[in-house]
């Protein structure tokens, strides 16, 4: 499906070459292909039914299918490409990995004592160590946190800034733990995610980073948004659409990191520049969990 602006201002849709309607709007058009768009700016449109990109590109709007999901049956999405290293990392008993298990199986015990460390890697390491204890903890952990804000991180708070953390604290997870959740805990999940990736995108325009992708902010926005495509996806009906605007945002990053860019990445010192990484993290993630690149 295709639609075409001529110099006119008409606009034509096509599906296999052949004409469909002629309309004057661009939102006409999509009426006429029974879907619903929202704009963004920049001349690209959300579309929530189905979900697909519209994006005006020298007068030619074409209609994308979807993302791809990630791999059915497998959990976790987010991870599933580094299973096997990481199984046999605790099978030679890497000194790495081991320790790392051990630390969190004591942040497990006391949390008290352990507040510095974050719940997903508890959940990280309950899911190599296949360890019942730490995999409790971690959801426990999680769903007390997303109770407290059913609707998701509003506002421009601490959570909002840092939203990759609390992301990975509740949709990394849920699908590291995935097992463990009954249908009406996922869909809190879903509920809180949601409602979290919204008012990022409403947040990132209205306020710092004003949408600027080499802000730090944007950087951890962009994180979340991969986290929560992917690790929802399956029970969360809005995933495939975070996965749409995750790789429209993948694309603005690329561009301003490669086009006419002088100078670096990140211009705030050492302890910003560490968020750019969750960029490239982002990209990563994404491509391994979607076999993309």
């Amino acid at each position: 499906m295709a639609i075409e602006i001529t110099r006119h201002g008409y606009i034509i849709v096509t599906r296999d070459g052949q004409p469909v309607s002629r309309n004057t709007t661009i939102e006409e058009a999509l009426e006429d292909i029974t879907v619903h768009a929202e704009t963004h700016g920049d001349g690209v449109y959300n579309v929530a039914y189905p979900p697909r990109t519209v994006r005006v590109d020298n007068s030619v709007v074409v209609v994308e299918p979807p993302p791809p999901p990630p791999p059915s049956g497998e959990r976790p999405t987010l991870f599933i490409a580094d299973q096997a290293r990481l199984a046999a990392s605790i099978v030679a008993n890497d000194p790495a990995a081991t320790s790392f298990i051990s630390l969190m199986r004591a942040a497990a015990s006391n949390r008290g004592s352990y507040d510095d460390i974050n719940t997903f890697q508890i959940a990280f390491a309950g899911w190599i160590a296949n360890d019942a204890t730490m995999l409790n903890v971690a959801k426990t952990e999680t769903l007390a946190y997303v109770r407290s804000s059913p609707d998701g991180v509003s506002g421009h708070s601490d959570d909002f800034q840092h939203s990759e953390e609390v992301m990975l604290n509740v949709a990394g997870v849920t699908d590291l733990a995935y097992s463990r959740f009954t249908p009406s805990e996922l869909a809190e999940v879903s509920r809180w995610v949601n409602g979290t990736c919204a008012n990022w995108m409403t947040a990132n325009t209205t306020y710092w980073p004003f949408d600027d992708p080499l802000n730090n902010y944007w950087q951890n926005g962009f994180l979340a948004h991969v986290v929560g495509g992917i690790a929802t996806q399956g029970f969360n009906s809005q995933a495939a659409a975070w996965r749409t605007t995750t790789e429209a945002m993948a694309r603005k990053f690329i561009t301003r990191a490669t086009v006419g860019l002088s100078g670096p990445l990140q211009s705030e010192g050492h302890y910003y520049a560490g968020y750019v990484n969750h960029a490239f993290w982002a990209l990563e993630l994404y491509d391994a969990a979607l076999g993309t690149n």
